[in-house]
């Protein structure tokens, strides 16, 4: 297996004399990339990639030749094997018109490279071909632009390398392949262009930088991976999240910060970004790098917020003063992957969203499964679509009935999608309209899953409906060891698997939980428990906080899109 790593926007600085930023956050570039650093030497990569923006000085600065002198030395345990691509901090930004910065030209070109050699790179190993581009080029109208356009071409046509990685600064889309060209993305025929050379010639990933953000999509096959900044979050992005932005407006989101390791395998390249939370070294001082370990997390999160949707940023300068730029938060998907979630559940009325349907193909692509649950049978079509469409991502199906009687009916009624292998689960739509009770608190309230006290109600042929699994909620306030006192005994000789719906909702909507404590505490309970019963499965009801409406509460990542817990129980 081939192990490599990936580090990028580092914007490095002299050790003073430097005017390049007025950004507080900045001051902390070099100690964070000695981190960075130290993070990598430990995962012993084969080599390692730096994706551009190397140092924050300008080519035209005093400070420019210093920083570099800086980046060498910071950078120096990474070499013989370090491969740089130029960032627009490094040779010059794209051509566009209202750009920031001068654009690349033969000035900037001759003062890199006195610091690197090159502008472009290609070279195979043990079956992987990795190429790096200059993309500051693209758009400039050049000679230099064609020759590295046919050198590309040529490259990537005459390889017959089993895995082939493209790396470029800038990222071709940020959002989708038809947006407006902004300042953080190609030009559309340059898109277009690289896009379909890098699909015809059977690229797997187009790794990119320069927006100090995750972003993650596809064309036609390629993975199109745009990678954290160790140094820093740009802060025009803060508008992506419903609350109130990090530290200094959003500059200095620290739990974005990361470096990336790639492992090629035989089943294909597996991506995984490692936080490095800010953390700083100074130099010549020796620091515990945390161990990196792979983790499968077997909770299976309701995905309440959608990960589909994109928002229009503000036209705000320096970068997009003239136009709105959009984007999506897609920090959702990284932390899922990061907590080594495999499956997770989603209305099976996305499926009629072609945005939605995408964003789960896109999770389906990075090895995830899902959980779609239905309101009985809605619609026979949308579900048979969701069976064809994801046959082999599917989990289980989950269909929800409002009463006892309608089990073994709809079980009999999905006959033909049980003989495709797929689990059904059965679950309850738990409403306070059953609540009769005149002389208590009414409170609107709905939630997925049957009591555990319902269970002894159960007709004697309910597990004989074509069910493998039914879903029994939690409640928050019960305790969970009397909870399987509660359900084990009618489920041991049933069959049938327990599906464990964990409430962090309170009962009552008008109250939080925001106990972080109590709320790991019993997730890791749970986890235990589904460790020694391979019958269970876990359903969390909430992955992403709400912090507003109804129940709010503490789910695994909070409103900014970060990790509340970067592990959970023994792990």
């Amino acid at each position: 297996m081939l192990t490599f790593a990936i580090i990028s926007d580092t914007h490095i600085r002299p050790k003073e004399g430097d005017l390049s930023s007025p950004f507080k956050v900045n001051l902390l570039a070099n100690g964070r990339a000695r981190y960075a650093v130290a993070l990598i030497k430990s995962l012993k990569p084969e080599f390692t990639v730096h994706l551009g923006d190397v140092v924050h000085p300008l080519y035209h600065m005093k400070s420019y030749d210093k920083a570099w002198d800086m980046a060498k030395e910071i950078l120096e345990p990474l070499e013989p094997k370090l491969h740089f691509v130029p960032g627009n901090h490094d040779i010059g930004d794209k051509t566009i018109m209202d750009s920031p910065a001068k654009p690349i030209n033969e000035i900037s070109t001759r003062t890199y490279e006195k610091h690197q050699p090159k502008q472009r790179f290609s070279f195979e190993t043990r079956g992987t071909l990795c190429v790096g581009i200059n993309s500051s080029l693209f758009n400039s109208r050049t000679l230099e632009e064609e020759e590295q356009k046919d050198w590309l071409a040529r490259t990537l046509h005459n390889s017959q390398a089993r895995t082939k990685l493209l790396f470029s600064h800038y990222p071709p889309m940020i959002c989708h392949q038809e947006e407006e060209e902004h300042y953080d993305n190609y030009d559309p025929i340059n898109r277009l262009w690289l896009l379909e050379l890098a699909a015809q010639t059977s690229v797997d990933i187009i790794f990119s930088g320069h927006v100090h953000h995750f972003f993650f999509n596809r064309y036609k096959g390629v993975k199109l991976f745009c990678l954290p900044s160790t140094c820093f979050t740009r802060q025009d992005y803060a508008e992506m999240f419903s609350t109130h932005p990090a530290p200094e407006f959003g500059r200095n989101d620290t739990p974005k910060l990361g470096v990336t390791r790639v492992e090629i395998t035989d089943d294909g390249p597996k991506v995984s970004i490692i936080g490095t939370d800010g953390l700083s070294m100074e130099s010549g001082q020796k620091q515990i790098v945390p161990s990196v370990e792979p983790r499968k997390t077997p909770l299976i999160p309701h995905l309440r917020h959608g990960i589909h949707t994109a928002r229009l940023l503000p036209y705000n300068g320096p970068m997009e003063e003239f136009s709105r730029k959009e984007a999506r938060n897609d920090y959702p998907l990284l932390r899922l992957l990061q907590l080594g979630i495999e499956v997770i559940r989603v209305p099976g009325t996305d499926l009629a969203i072609p945005q939605a349907k995408k964003r789960l193909e896109d999770w389906c692509s990075l090895g995830g499964k899902v959980v779609p649950f239905f309101l009985g049978i809605q619609d026979d079509r949308l579900l048979k679509q969701f069976t064809n469409t994801f046959a082999g991502e599917i989990r289980a199906l989950e269909f929800l009935v409002s009463s006892l009687k309608e089990m073994i009916p709809l079980g009999n009624q999905l006959g033909s999608i049980s003989e495709m292998n797929i689990p059904l689960w059965i679950s309850k739509i738990s409403s306070s309209s059953e609540n009769l009770d005149s002389n208590s608190l009414y409170s609107h309230t709905v939630s997925s899953g049957f009591y555990p006290e319902e269970l002894t109600a159960l007709p004697p042929e309910w597990s004989k409906g074509g069910w493998s699994g039914i879903v029994v909620q939690c409640p928050w306030e019960k305790e969970p060891i009397k909870y399987f006192q509660e359900t084990l005994p009618y489920l041991q000789n049933s069959g049938m698997d327990l599906v464990v719906n964990i409430r962090l909702a309170k009962s009552n909507p008008s109250e939080g939980n925001f106990c972080q404590e109590a709320i790991k505490t019993r997730i890791d309970y749970f986890l235990e428990k589904s460790s020694q019963n391979k019958n269970m499965h876990l359903l969390l009801d909430t992955f992403e906080d709400i912090d507003r409406g109804y129940n709010p509460r503490y789910g695994l990542i909070d409103r900014l899109g970060n990790l509340r817990w970067s592990k959970f129980g023994n792990d």
